[in-house]
């Protein structure tokens, strides 16, 4: 509960997920038998500075707390924004099993999460 002991981060998490689950949303497509599909590099990159952003902007005192919510919001801006946005595309291509943040796409959420955690850390050190 990371708004509970610095509660200044609530307005900053919510926003940069907000905004990365909609400009994650916007860029992932349903590909028939593969799934949901988002290009790989965006999702971290757009994690990092949105959160980056949103704790400059807000409070600049929480700063040193940047990756962490870094990769709060990689992970679910992914999720909500390529998964649950997209649910009723992933049901009108009627797969056999939906699989929501299944195998594939769990690697690439880990992976959002741990990249955004790095980038945000360089932005961070600028």
């Amino acid at each position: 509960m990371l708004y509970v002991k610095y509660p200044g981060l609530a307005v900053p998490i919510v926003v940069s997920v907000l905004v990365t689950a909609l400009i994650v949303n916007r860029i992932s497509r349903v590909v028939p038998a593969v799934g949901v599909v988002t290009p790989a590099i965006v999702p971290p990159i757009l994690a990092a500075l949105m959160s980056y952003m949103a704790i400059a902007l807000t409070s600049n005192v929480y700063i040193f707390v940047t990756p962490v919510v870094a990769y709060v919001t990689g992970v679910l801006g992914t999720l909500i924004g390529a998964d649950l946005l997209n649910i009723s595309k992933v049901i009108e291509a009627a797969p056999i099993i939906a699989d929501i943040g299944g195998a594939g796409t769990f690697d690439g959420i880990f992976f959002t999460g741990i990249l955004a955690v790095f980038y945000a850390s360089l932005i961070s050190t600028l």
